[in-house]
């Protein structure tokens, strides 16, 4: 029996850093081309009044963009903080969904690339006793 509810607990942390990934992608993308135009409109010396508009409105949209990343980051924190492991299992599928999650997590391990030099990361603490997460959330680095 508990080798059915591990499963779908796997399942079910595939799904949400799945659904995390496809929510954070098209604003990510999205960021990327905006830090591409502001690098161009802040390379110029005296920008036109047009130009001035433009580098106001990509900042904008950058922030607003910043906010539905930073929202998804938070809605993943809540969804993985209501998913409990399933509380009697196996040693051996216990170590199976260790593994599993380590490799999850891996895979996330360098960050999403925004532009610009930023990249987004997670910030992940485990109890891979207990299976909970003591720590989720993300960072944004610049390099």
């Amino acid at each position: 029996m508990s080798s059915i509810d591990t499963k779908n607990f796997e399942k079910s942390v595939r799904k949400l850093l799945d659904r995390w990934a496809k929510k954070v992608e098209g604003p990510l993308a999205s960021i990327e081309k905006l830090d591409a135009e502001l690098a161009k409109l802040d390379a110029k010396k005296e920008l036109t009044p047009d130009e001035e508009k433009l580098r106001s409105r990509c900042s904008e949209a950058r922030k607003s963009l910043q906010k539905k990343v930073d929202k998804a980051g938070i809605e993943l924190r809540l969804e993985m903080n209501i998913i409990t492991p399933p509380p009697e299992t196996a040693k051996s599928d216990l170590q199976t969904l260790t593994k599993v999650v380590k490799g999850l997590l891996k895979k996330i391990e360098k960050g999403l690339p925004l532009g610009g030099g930023f990249r987004l990361e997670p910030d992940i603490e485990v109890d891979f006793k207990k299976l909970r997460f003591k720590k989720l959330g993300v960072i944004l680095k610049w390099s």
